[in-house]
């Protein structure tokens, strides 16, 4: 395929957003081949700034912190701004600097573990977790070091309170709490993949599943709380309301006290939350945001796709 076949066959799509609010976050966007399998060796990853400043046009200046053509699997930013990176090949990348230019202003890790997804608590608490040949594995950024520490299973989201308060959940009906110490299993009638999580205290959680289930957990044990109309891919409270993403079937939430989603922006293809500040919410095509839970304001990946359309895919040689 000629080089300009490249630049006209590909698809943009936003993977998560992680800050405070709309015009404060940072997000990570894939360029990948339109029309072809997925390939980590065919595709760019890109870590891309969301800033507060406003330019005279009205619109919110916007920064492509780094591009890689590597897989970069998950993106945390802390909330005294540092961003964490982690990627398929093994390697945290964390940037403290935003003024410094390009690759100067990360600092690069290489952990012993393809790694599937990277969240923390503060700068001094930071988790990543995957896999090493059939082994999983888990990492622990304490501000100095990063130390291995047991991983409970085939994790794909981890989510908690205190760092003596934190679940895990992942694939075939994975759950686990960790203590501080250990993690405990969480037996759960799930045989499917768990996919979103959310720890409001120790007796208020919440979890989604593939499989269209949304449950909600206490001290005393967990329940199966509502069913979706397709695979549900996150959870949130947001204003004491429960805000659930269902990806093609849009952003739900739940009703009151009942057992029943309802739907309240079907276009809009949740896949992620987060709500340290705002209701911020990743689909694949835009980010988008409340502060109320009733009006919502979203970009897309015109910014993006303008910005690397007119350049040579970087996992050419």
């Amino acid at each position: 395929m000629a080089e300009s076949d490249y630049v006209d066959a590909c698809d943009y799509e936003y993977l998560s957003a992680s800050g405070t609010s709309f015009h404060d976050c940072l997000l990570l966007g894939y360029r990948t081949l339109s029309g072809f399998p997925f390939s980590p060796f065919e595709m760019e990853s890109w870590v891309i700034h969301h800033q507060q400043e406003q330019l005279p046009d009205g619109s919110y200046r916007i920064t492509y912190e780094y591009g890689d053509a590597r897989w970069l699997t998950g993106l945390w930013r802390s909330l005294a701004g540092p961003v964490y990176v982690s990627d398929a090949e093994g390697l945290v990348r964390i940037c403290r600097d935003y003024d410094k230019p390009g690759p100067e202003a990360w600092e690069i890790v290489k952990l012993d573990s393809q790694l599937f997804g990277i969240w923390g608590l503060s700068d001094s608490n930071v988790w990543t977790w995957g896999r090493a040949d059939k082994d999983d594995r888990m990492f622990h950024f304490d501000g100095r070091a990063w130390n291995p520490m047991p991983s409970p299973g085939h994790v794909s989201n981890v989510r908690g309170l205190a760092p003596d308060l934190l679940y895990a959940v992942g694939y075939d009906g994975l759950m686990a709490r960790w203590d501080g110490q250990r993690w405990t299993p969480v037996a759960l009638p799930v045989t499917g993949n768990f996919t979103g999580l959310f720890v409001a205290g120790p007796d208020e959680l919440y979890a989604t599943t593939e499989d269209g289930e949304l449950w909600e957990g206490t001290s005393h044990g967990w329940s199966k709380r509502a069913t979706g109309p397709g695979a549900l891919l996150d959870v949130a409270r947001y204003r004491d309301e429960i805000w659930v993403a269902a990806g093609e079937e849009g952003l739900l939430k739940l009703k009151g006290r009942t057992n029943e989603l309802e739907s309240i922006k079907p276009n809009l293809h949740a896949k992620s939350f987060d709500v340290r500040g705002n209701l911020l919410i990743t689909t694949p095509d835009r980010v988008a945001q409340s502060v109320d839970g009733v009006a919502f304001k979203s970009t897309g990946l015109d910014g993006l796709r303008k910005f690397r359309e007119p350049h040579r895919p970087l996992w050419l040689p």
